[in-house]
């Protein structure tokens, strides 16, 4: 079990937990009928524009080969671009952490100072991940995604947490 770099020949895997994601985690934030159809619609639509070999980051927690959780981050995109998945039969096993943990020491690499992102407000577990991890809510904000006006939260990893966050990665051997 590992943190890598996901490649192209990840996007069907990566979708697939994706749209599992969504619709277990968000049945409280978006329609039921957008859930059940057109999200994987959406999705697709967004991993296709995934540049895996450039710009973009897509970190995978793998074992056995098969995609357990991924954070995908798309610096030129907008507030939507960010996202942790895992998938849900494997919520509460440490994946989450080990990702962050992972891209935190990304950035720590890249000299950026602090991260910002958005969080569904009623994405209770991931809240709690992100605030004992130590993030900061900026604001409440409402943003679109696909369509759909959806109450998040705007957090913030100072350069003091992110460092801390990716000595984890360092120290678990991830």
């Amino acid at each position: 079990m590992s943190v890598c770099r996901a490649v192209a020949e990840d996007l069907e895997d990566l979708l697939s937990l994706h749209v599992a994601s969504w619709r277990s985690t968000y049945i409280e934030v978006f329609p039921k009928d957008y859930l059940a159809s057109r999200v994987e619609v959406d999705l697709r639509e967004r991993w296709h524009c995934t540049d895996f070999s450039g710009r973009d980051l897509v970190l995978a927690w793998k074992r056995k080969g098969r995609i357990l959780g991924f954070l995908a981050h798309y610096p030129e995109s907008a507030a939507e671009s960010d996202g942790l998945h895992v998938h849900p039969d494997f919520h509460g096993m440490g994946i989450g952490v080990r990702l962050i943990s992972a891209f935190a020491q990304y950035l720590v690499q890249s000299d950026r100072v602090f991260y910002e992102f958005l969080a569904f407000r009623d994405n209770v577990p991931a809240l709690k991940v992100y605030l004992r991890m130590g993030a900061e809510v900026v604001e409440e904000v409402q943003a679109n995604f696909f369509g759909y006006q959806v109450p998040c939260l705007r957090l913030r990893w100072t350069d003091q947490k992110l460092s801390s966050i990716a000595s984890l990665t360092r120290n678990s051997g991830v």
